[in-house]
């Protein structure tokens, strides 16, 4: 069986290009995950929205075959070809897939009126607790514990760094974040994700060398490498096609495409909301 790849993530074009083989890292229904040789995973899937480590199959309705610990991938120009079950994903009309940098210059007025409109439309939607206790930090003093991957003090901790200017106190409040929750991605990293690229792309902040390697790395010693690689992603402003779209209505003089916030429900279990949550508490800080 022959798949054809339409879009390629643009973070995985070095890759792709230099690996000879991978590993069969995991499955879900929207895709299969592999490891390439130099620890960076390629999401192979039949969703349409794209991202930095994606491989976007041309016919969205064309299921892929279950692998297993057991399949053998390798690479070749152009192709990609598994044995155990035997298939062929071939790259040669792909595109690459680069996210046009968010550049607005937006007030923080209507900055935080934006994260405010989103949360009120997510609110309705959903039952994601992290987004919802993130809200209690700017609308009541209430510090009543939940049952949530991430508590009121270690929002806070992030919070508070942030108002500080303090890039030590940031990496390390981050640091405890890493790897709380469950799943692919556990809500903890994706909420670094979203402070990442809310600090990066609105704030314009140039976080230093030190500070990348040593959450990276602390990321890869106490998360999913799917995580990891993530976290990696955001500090070079790159991130799933559904949060940098929800990102750019943030950043407009106010929300019209609705649709681009309730696409994040479809992010994952909670990766998009969790996402959204730490946009939305390094914007209202």
């Amino acid at each position: 069986m022959l798949y054809i790849i339409k879009h390629t993530g643009h973070l995985l074009d070095t890759t792709i290009t230099s690996a000879t083989s991978a590993e069969f890292f995991g499955q879900t229904s929207k895709g299969i995950f592999l490891k390439s040789q130099t620890n960076k995973i390629i999401f192979v899937t039949n969703i349409q929205s794209k991202g930095p480590f994606t491989l976007n199959i041309e016919s969205p309705n064309k299921p892929l075959p279950h692998c297993t610990k057991k399949t053998t991938i390798r690479f070749f120009q152009n192709q990609i070809k598994f044995q155990n079950p035997s298939f062929e994903i071939d790259l040669s009309k792909a595109k690459i897939w680069n996210p046009t940098e968010i550049s607005y210059i937006t007030p923080k007025t209507n900055l935080i009126k934006n994260c405010k409109n989103a949360f009120s439309i997510l609110e309705s939607n959903s039952k994601n607790n992290l987004l919802s206790y993130a809200k209690t930090l700017f609308n009541s003093s209430s510090k009543s514990e939940n049952n949530l991957v991430l508590s009121f003090n270690q929002l806070n901790h992030v919070k508070q760094s942030i108002e500080l200017n303090s890039e030590e106190n940031l990496l390390q409040s981050l640091i405890n974040c890493i790897g709380f929750g469950n799943g692919l991605t556990p809500s903890g990293d994706d909420f670094i994700c979203g402070i990442i690229l809310a600090e990066t792309i609105l704030k314009n902040k140039p976080f230093t060398s030190k500070f990348k390697e040593t959450l990276i790395n602390s990321a890869l010693q106490r998360t999913t490498l799917i995580s990891a690689n993530l976290i990696e992603a955001a500090f070079k402003k790159s991130a799933d096609e559904r949060i940098l779209l929800a990102l750019k209505e943030i950043c407009a003089d106010e929300i019209t495409n609705i649709g681009a916030i309730k696409n994040l429900l479809t992010w994952g279990n909670s990766s998009g909301l969790d996402t959204l949550t730490g946009i939305i508490l390094s914007v209202m800080t």
